[in-house]
């Protein structure tokens, strides 16, 4: 096969830093978690009950808190999960906590100041504020669950500050025909460490999502060069394998049917690709995939930290009204490189793309039910409009991680074709353009009789019926057991339980969450008997949410994190309230 011009986005790496790695670990007190806990008890308990709380829990306390009834209490050393268990199933504590160590600027990773896409307050003469407002997108989600494939040059599996973020299982090297994808130009480790670097670890730097895996996918060499039908391999097993996120920061300058064939074949996959730097208008000099016209393609420019289209030592970042769907930070980018402890300075469309393949794993991670075509309205609903970058994008923005996980969740899209079912001519059948060439209300793409619709005489308007009652029906529950997995926990699968009801007419529901305590059996003396007094449990609320619902069936997803609340392990029951209605189901959480 003729090779083809595929070449990386990228502009060369500005410098090279080389960390020596450390020379001990990170210690904590030899129990994993903090010594002090923060209880909130029920109200009204007296001085006695709350000292039998402690006893119960043997823990010892420490002051009071400014919030109602709450206290801070320290904990044996080793001891710390035992008495957090105990105090979260004694009925009389409504919630308890570990007290947690916070940061300055977010991270302990070394480098994590030079890291101005992430959090920009000035740094290089930059725009504060100009970044993805990470902090608050990680209050949400880390993206814990969710892979991206990195469809590049490979990646240094070994690397300090990605060990454990690599899928090795279903890596493959298109150039070298083998399962090691080895990164020996060091673009595509560049572009892995933006998307999902580790945090926190006191090394480098950090990824956008960087509880989210990596799938590297090699389809470039060190000589810049690559093949179509590797890169239609490569997509085409990510899609397989249900990735729901494919980073491609590379180009070609001629189009193909096969590649926008293989796009096509998973909708419910997200393909980010990078505009290119040759400082042109796409709309009319398209490059590909990013002008491929289909709904789960996203294309991104590259902007400053001043939020202006970048410009880099040689060219400038692409544009284009139509075809580029946003911008996002592109200039002096410091990532991980291609030795096991070096990092590096890149500029370049193929240093903006990670950061918005990182921000679609937050999305997916936050709501793994989302469409694709759902995924993306949040990321572009979510974007800064800036005045610099209007009329140069379909959004005219830079992404905003935050703005994207607050984004509201758009009606569903079944086939992913980007119309919502409520308006789609062919619902079950993808078909963008909504042609219906007979106007008889179904679209041409599914249309078995196309032919132009019967006139009829119109029927007279039937009065108009009173505003109908919602009533709430049919609460099941697939799934029995949410699960959350620690980072690094390679082997552990999380679960989350999927509600489901309907509703006769649109309305808005209250999803209250209850947990189940049960007080330990006590045996008193009475005389010379002894009286055993059996446990007693109640549910008390845990968290809760407002839910609305249109006409007919509707599903809620519900994860180890509500909102800002964490549910803790044990036995709950999902109550959902519609005026004096009211349906409920158990659960467990682990």
């Amino acid at each position: 096969m003729r090779p083809l011009a595929l070449t990386k986005v990228l502009a060369l790496p500005l410098s090279l830093v080389a960390l020596a790695a450390p020379g001990a670990a990170w210690a904590d007190d030899g129990t994993g978690e903090a010594s002090t806990l923060i209880v909130q008890r029920v109200p009204g308990l007296s001085p006695d009950q709350r000292e039998e709380v402690r006893e119960d829990a043997d823990v010892d306390f420490v002051r009071s808190l400014p919030l109602p009834d709450t206290e801070l209490v320290e904990a044996p050393e080793g001891d710390t999960e035992a008495a957090l268990r105990a105090l979260q199933e004694d009925p009389s504590v409504a919630h308890a906590e570990v007290d947690q160590p916070i940061f300055a600027l977010g991270t302990t990773d070394a480098l994590w100041g030079n890291l101005w896409a992430l959090e920009n307050v000035g740094q290089f003469k930059g725009t504060a504020g100009a970044d993805l407002d990470i902090q608050a997108a990680w209050a949400v989600t880390r993206g814990a669950g969710q892979t991206v494939a990195v469809v590049d040059t490979g990646v240094t599996a070994t690397h300090q500050d990605l060990l454990g973020q690599i899928d090795s299982d279903d890596a493959y090297d298109y150039v070298d025909r083998d399962t090691n994808p080895q990164d020996s130009e060091g673009h595509g480790t560049h572009v892995t460490g933006t998307i999902a670097a580790l945090a926190n670890n006191k090394l480098g730097i950090a990824g956008v999502a960087p509880e989210a895996q990596i799938l590297p996918l090699r389809v470039m060499s060190s000589s810049d060069g690559g093949r179509l039908s590797d890169v239609i391999q490569a997509f085409d097993r990510a899609g397989r394998l249900g990735i729901r996120v494919v980073n491609a920061s590379f180009g070609a300058s001629s189009t193909s049917r096969a590649l926008q064939d293989v796009i096509a074949a998973y909708p419910r996959t997200l393909f980010v690709a990078a505009a290119g730097n040759d400082g042109v208008n796409v709309d009319a000099k398209p490059i590909y995939p990013c002008a491929v016209p289909l709904a789960n393609v996203v294309c991104v420019g590259a902007s400053d930290m001043n939020d202006a289209p970048a410009t880099f030592a040689k060219g400038a970042t692409n544009v284009g009204a139509q075809t580029v769907d946003l911008f996002a930070p592109g200039t002096k980018i410091l990532s991980t490189w291609k030795s096991t402890t070096s990092y590096a300075t890149a500029e370049g469309t193929s240093m903006a793309a990670p950061h918005v393949a990182g921000t679609l794993a937050l999305i997916f991670a936050q709501n793994p039910a989302l469409t694709a075509t759902q995924a993306k309205a949040k990321l572009l609903a979510g974007v800064d409009r800036v005045a610099q970058l209007a009329g140069r994008a379909v959004t005219g923005g830079r992404v905003n991680a935050a703005g994207a996980l607050r984004a509201p969740t758009p009606p569903p899209d079944a086939d992913e074709d980007g119309v919502a079912d409520a308006q789609d001519l062919c619902p079950a059948t993808p078909d963008p353009a909504q042609g219906d060439g007979d106007g008889d209300g179904v679209g041409d793409a599914c249309d078995p009789t196309p032919n132009p619709p019967t006139v009829t005489v119109a029927a007279p308007p039937p009065a108009p019926k009173a505003p109908a009652v919602a009533q709430l029906k049919g609460l099941s529950r697939a799934g029995t057991t949410i699960r959350a997995c620690r980072r690094g926990e390679r082997r552990c699968k999380p679960l989350q339980v999927t509600l489901s009801f309907t509703v006769t007419a649109p309305a808005r529901l209250k999803l209250v969450l209850e947990r189940q305590a049960c007080t330990a059996p006590k045996v008193k003396r009475k005389g010379t008997r002894k009286v055993t007094r059996k446990p007693q449990c109640r549910y008390a609320p845990a968290a809760s949410r407002d839910v609305v619902a249109l006409a007919g069936k509707t599903s809620l997803v519900i994860g180890p994190t509500v909102g800002r609340t964490k549910l803790a392990a044990g036995t709950y029951r999902a109550v959902l309230q519609l005026g004096a209605q009211r349906a409920s189901v158990p659960f467990s959480v682990k």
